[in-house]
C-alpha cells in the first residue's frame, strides 16, 4: 500500500485510534538524516521495542532476563541487535504488533539493510505483526530484495516451494509508503 509522506504521522495517529483499548502495540520511529550515524539499526528497534515494553502490563521474562546479563558485563552494555530481535519476537509472536519506520530512506545504507533484514526476519516470525515504511521510491527496491533474499534463505532452509513474497498492506507484511519530492540527503524535504 502506497500512502503519502505528508500522511506518516496520520498513519500512526489512526492506528493508535483504532487500537486503543485492544493490547495492540504501536510503535513508532522517524530517521532523520541529521543524525544518521547516530541512528544504527539496533537503537532504531531497541527504540522500537522499548515502546512496545513500556505499554504492557507485565515485561516478559526473556526480555527482563536479557536486560538483566548485558547490565552485568563490563560496563553494562547495551543489547546487541540480534538480542533485540530476539526481544521483538518474543513480543510480537505472541499478539498483532503495528510497527512503523518513517523516512527510511534517511538510514545509512549498511544500517537500512541491517534494519530491513531484521524486519523481514520478525515478519516471518510473526505473521500477525505489520510494519509501515515510508521513504523515497528506491526504497520499494531496496525492500523488495530483502524480503526476497530471507524468501530464498528459507525456502532453501526449510526445503519448500512456498515463497514469501507479499509487500501489501492489504493482508499483512510490509506497506512501502513513497515520500514526495527529489531531495536527496536534505532533512526537511519531504
Amino acid at each position: 500500500m502506497l500512502i503519502s509522506s505528508d500522511d506518516s504521522s496520520l498513519v500512526v495517529d489512526t492506528l493508535c485510534d483504532q487500537t486503543s483499548g485492544q493490547n495492540t502495540p504501536v510503535s513508532c520511529f522517524y530517521l532523520d538524516f541529521t543524525a544518521r550515524k547516530e541512528q544504527p539499526a539496533s537503537d532504531v528497534l531497541g527504540s522500537m521495542l522499548k515502546q512496545m515494553v513500556g505499554g504492557m502490563e507485565k515485561i516478559p521474562e526473556e526480555i527482563s532476563r536479557v536486560f538483566q546479563q548485558q547490565r552485568t558485563t563490563i560496563g553494562g552494555r547495551r543489547p546487541q541487535l540480534v538480542n533485540i530481535v530476539k526481544m521483538l519476537l518474543c513480543v510480537t509472536s505472541s499478539r498483532r504488533i503495528f510497527m512503523c519506520l518513517d523516512a527510511l530512506d534517511e538510514c545509512a545504507g549498511a544500517e537500512r539493510f541491517k534494519l530491513l533484514d531484521s524486519l523481514t526476519e520478525i515478519l516471518e516470525q510473526s505473521p500477525a505483526t505489520r510494519i509501515f515504511v515510508t521513504g523515497r521510491p528506491y526504497i520499494r527496491a531496496e525492500v523488495n530484495i530483502v524480503i526476497l533474499r530471507h524468501s530464498l534463505r528459507h525456502c532453501l532452509l526449510h526445503c519448500h516451494t512456498s515463497v514469501y513474497n507479499s509487500v501489501s498492506g492489504a493482508k499483512g507484511g510490509v506497506a512501502v509508503k513513497e515520500r514526495r519530492g527529489s531531495g536527496e540527503g536534505k532533512a526537511g524535504s519531504r
